[in-house]
């Protein structure tokens, strides 16, 4: 979001109105869960472990405060911390904490079963599929295929694979890029009008 206000501000009106799944999880934490187990959201403290930089700055938009405007708590926030993968590590590390010797938890359903889409939702490319396969079944009341995309590279652009599919007799055009740095030669060239996506995901 930061990139495309920064220097592609016309392209805006294209970007998805979905916050990121760490945004969800943490309003949804204050709220929904906070509320099914008698805890005061004031006293959570959300941290997101994410291997995104990028989330440090995202937590202290402005915008990013839905629990606090559905409570009516302009303090509360929806995210607290944001941690990166690297400094978790580095403080167990410093904290010599011997995760071999740790009995095994059990896992944490906080909102019921998980689903597939959840599951590769952090991989790249993930969001793409997940996304894909609920337009797939909400248009044809049927499960979508196992080898729904098919991704081939982008001649002559580095870390830009993309796909083409038809769901319901509509004929898609999808794209993932890995990493700000290889969006902004894809963005030129969809703004000189050479590629054209109805989806993309970075």
């Amino acid at each position: 979001v930061s990139f495309l206000e920064t220097f592609y501000p016309t392209l805006l009106p294209h970007l998805s109105t979905t916050k990121s799944p760490v945004m969800i999880q943490g309003a949804a934490i204050k709220t929904w869960f906070a509320k099914k187990n008698g805890i005061d959201p004031k006293l959570i403290v959300n941290v997101a472990i994410t291997p995104c930089t990028a989330k440090k700055f995202e937590i202290l938009r402005p915008e990013m405060n839905a629990s606090g405007r559905y409570l009516k708590n302009d303090s509360i926030r929806d995210m607290n911390c944001a941690l990166t993968c690297r400094e978790l590590a580095q403080w167990i590390f410093e904290s010599r904490i011997p995760f071999r010797d740790l009995p095994d938890g059990k896992y944490d359903s906080m909102m019921g079963r998980g689903s597939g889409g959840g599951l590769i939702f952090g991989n790249t490319g993930g969001v793409m599929e997940a996304t894909l396969r609920a337009v797939w079944f909400y248009r044809t009341g049927k499960q979508a295929p196992d080898k729904l995309l098919k991704f081939e590279s982008v001649r002559g652009l580095a870390g830009v694979r993309e796909a083409s599919l038809e769901i319901d007799g509509k004929p898609l055009r999808v794209a993932v890029v890995h990493g700000t740095g290889t969006m902004r030669p894809l963005l030129d060239e969809i703004l000189k009008g050479n590629m054209k996506y109805d989806f993309i995901e970075v």
